[in-house]
């Protein structure tokens, strides 16, 4: 990039007040301040590398659970100081509060339900499972795929849970290397679920092993899943595509395994927080992030790659100490307040996203894709609806977000709006008191996993008029705005809603009980369905009866 010649004291001088004014417009700047931010640091803009190398990582149910994102008692880690040395997004959202559907949306750029992510059935699923014979459709053009057809080599390791067999229980249909990856190494086609737990401490018989299971690629190699170096195996893997690939442009999506439970750390990372157990996971995740980041500085890659950390939705809150911490923030993992959605984000380019930069710009997961094809010049597809738009403007020209609106939706519901500071809320989940969580978790134990997952029915109440919450004033959604004092901004938010909403074509429903079949759940070794894996006495768990 081209450099000017200010002296380093003016320079910081220069941040020390554009960080003033951060604090209070985003990125929003006045008078000479702009004029000489866009000499010194915004000439870099028109010198981006092309087809940078992307990196995509992506925690599973985290919360605000490090210290740079406010957590008072995590220790000081890896992720943090990739926090210091790029830009923290505190309005960034999940697509959806729940697993599959944000991790679709992520990878496509789309909202859940235009893909398919819901049910006609009463179970009113919102998640593959195991033994789903559906999984994201074929015809969807994922950000490996899009980046793969300019060039790209393409890689991942860790959790998918977008589908994993149609036809019989090992011929794969729906894994990750029939969506454009060229590389797959170790991961889990499902999800690290309680039922995996190792330490006896909820599972007194072992893990379950017909709902815990390991890939290598396109091939399952253990089962129950062994957690113990799992995270250094999947760092190895990550490390090592980034190390043959120096020379060509690539993406790779480092989908930890950490933070759903069941929780684990390996021997090296026990007793490490002072926190606990959930601590100890932290760590050990952290310390898989800066791996990942002293190898891109070791090599120079890091002048050439970008990297974004976040988590697919918010932590879930009712496993108490197993669950992670919303901060301020009300409701957690399945919930479409602020703690299921808003998630903690980095994005970290030495040189081109500024270092220490706290931004309150609104941002979505599902932004990555069009970011991610703007940067590699290519093409955007024109045959479908994205909801994701390029953040290049606000990353590297000091621009607003592009978002005038983001809609959450709970499959093909509705749920709430977001524009500026406000949120609007048509539907919601009701929340549990502190003495029903108490019942639930006793001295902070979960006694059994808990989440709310239907979108309609009990427990879902649909609020006439909807609820106006002012997030710049009021985080935690604490108290409601009264309609009469804001109807300008409500009748905007809301018109604009029920457009959406009316407009809004789901896909055909993936995910009903009718497409599930028992025989299509992974065995390694039928019919014990057990390999590589000590010789104990597991838990059986007939398909149905969970």
């Amino acid at each position: 990039a081209t450099t000017l010649a200010v002296s380093s004291l003016l320079l910081d001088y220069i941040r020390f007040r554009l960080n003033i004014l951060k604090m209070s417009r985003g990125f929003q700047y006045a008078g000479s301040i702009t004029c000489v931010f866009v000499l010194v640091l915004g000439i870099a803009t028109a010198d981006l590398p092309e087809k940078p190398n992307i990196i995509l990582m992506l925690a599973d149910d985290m919360g605000w659970d490090t210290s740079s994102f406010g957590h008072p008692t995590q220790e000081w880690n890896p992720i943090d100081d990739m926090a210091r040395e790029g830009t923290r997004f505190t309005n960034w959202y999940a697509p959806d509060s729940i697993c599959s559907p944000s991790r679709a949306a992520t990878m496509t750029g789309r909202l859940a339900a235009r893909i398919g992510l819901w049910s006609n059935s009463s179970t009113h699923a919102r998640v593959f499972s195991e033994v789903s014979s559906n999984g994201l459709p074929a015809w969807e053009y994922t950000i490996a795929e899009a980046l793969r057809d300019v060039g790209y080599s393409t890689g991942m390791v860790g959790k998918w849970h977008l589908g994993i067999n149609k036809i019989n229980s090992s011929d794969g249909s729906h894994l990750p290397h029939n969506h454009g990856f060229d590389f797959v190494g170790l991961n889990l086609p499902f999800s690290n679920e309680w039922y995996c737990e190792e330490i006896y401490q909820h599972m007194p018989d072992g893990p379950t092993p017909s709902k815990c299971f390991l890939y290598d690629g396109s091939e399952i190699i253990q089962q129950p899943i062994a957690h113990e170096n799992l995270t250094q195996r999947l760092t190895q893997q990550a490390t090592d595509f980034i190390r043959s690939n120096q020379k060509n442009p690539f993406f790779f999506y480092m989908s930890f395994v950490h933070m759903h439970s069941s929780l684990f750390a390996s021997v090296e990372f026990r007793g490490k927080s002072s926190r606990g157990y959930y601590g100890d996971g932290i760590m050990e995740l952290a310390w898989s992030v800066g791996e990942i980041i002293n190898l891109l500085k070791d090599t120079g890659l890091d002048k050439n790659t970008m990297v974004i950390f976040t988590s697919d939705n918010g932590p879930q809150v009712l496993l108490c100490e197993e669950g992670g911490s919303p901060g301020m923030f009300t409701g957690g993992k399945s919930l479409y307040w602020e703690g299921g959605i808003r998630v903690p984000t980095v994005v970290w380019w030495p040189g081109y996203v500024e270092a220490g930069l706290i931004s309150s710009q609104l941002a979505t997961s599902m932004d990555i894709y069009p970011t991610a094809l703007d940067l590699a010049g290519a093409a955007f597809p024109t045959d479908r609806v994205l909801d994701g738009r390029s953040l290049r403007g606000t990353l590297f020209e000091n621009k607003r977000s592009p978002h005038q609106f983001v809609f959450f939706y709970c499959t093909h519901y509705l749920f709430a709006v977001r524009h500026s500071n406000f949120k609007l809320i048509i539907r919601g989940h009701g929340l549990k008191l502190s003495h029903e969580i108490a019942e639930l978790c006793p001295e902070g134990i979960p006694v059994n996993i808990s989440y709310p997952l239907g979108c309609t029915g009990e427990g879902v109440y649909e609020y006439d008029p909807p609820m106006l919450f002012d997030l710049q004033r009021d985080p935690s959604e604490l108290y409601s705005l009264p309609l009469e004092n804001y109807e300008e901004t409500y009748f905007y938010m809301y018109n604009a809603a029920m457009e959406h909403q009316n407009d809004f074509i789901p896909g055909e429903p993936l995910l009903d009980s009718s497409d599930e079949d028992c025989d299509l759940a992974p065995c390694c070794n039928p019919p014990t369905c057990v390999c590589n894996y000590p010789d104990v006495n597991f838990t059986v768990i007939e398909c149905g009866d969970e």
